[in-house]
């Protein structure tokens, strides 16, 4: 749930990772994500910053676009061949 996510966003978020203020980390939790999601929002987040420039904090727009490819299921695309993930045991559970 929405709790259990900020938790793991807080517990992901690296000490170090300079954020911009704008970062909510409750507005980000708001996002249906699994922790292992969040971690790669979080890495693409942070790439995002850092192609930008290497004194580049990390803003909510960087996150939002990171959360934006996640959610985009580039996994899930059927050129892929397969879903991959959570959501193809919720796909393969909905066709039996």
């Amino acid at each position: 749930d929405e709790t259990m996510r900020k938790e793991i966003w807080k517990s992901l978020l690296p000490k170090k990772l300079p954020l911009d203020g704008n970062v909510d980390i409750g507005r980000l939790a708001r996002h249906d994500l699994a922790g292992g999601e969040i971690k790669n929002v979080i890495l693409n987040a942070a790439r995002q910053a850092l192609m930008r420039s290497p004194d580049s904090c990390v803003g909510i727009g960087d996150f939002e676009t990171a959360i934006t490819q996640e959610l985009d299921g580039r996994w899930n695309r059927e050129e892929c061949g397969r879903r991959l993930g959570f959501q193809s045991v919720t796909a393969l559970r909905q066709s039996c």
